[in-house]
């Protein structure tokens, strides 16, 4: 049997709390949780509003914060970063998705978020 940790508290919506565009504020350097769908993740950001708010990352987001701010999360506090919410296909429901990356990066021609030259 394996124990499942959450962390209880105010976790921001998509597309509500967080919209396209918005720049947000990592606040510390995340905790692992066992999520549904397998570890995760979980941050607290400032969001635009001023609140404080926890948020989960999906991979890419994660990957796109390791590439500008390395791979030990505790350097990634005060740091602010983009948001793009985007809606996609999720397992065969239109949902909103969320990625995070450094404020000057955009989408290229492929559809993948990269630094703006």
């Amino acid at each position: 049997m394996n124990k499942k940790i959450s962390i209880q508290g105010n976790y921001a919506k998509k597309g509500e709390d967080i919209k396209d565009g918005d720049i947000i504020t990592i606040l510390d350097g995340g905790t692992v949780v066992q999520g549904q769908f397998g570890e995760q993740k979980t941050f607290l950001v400032k969001v635009v509003s001023g609140e404080d708010m926890l948020l989960s990352l999906n991979q890419t987001s994660e990957n796109n914060l390791i590439d500008v701010f390395g791979d030990e999360s505790e350097n990634w506090v005060n740091k602010q970063v983009k948001a793009f919410v985007m809606p996609q296909m999720v397992k065969g429901k239109r949902s909103l998705v969320l990625y995070l990356a450094d404020p000057s990066w955009d989408w290229d021609e492929d559809g993948d978020l990269v630094p703006k030259k």
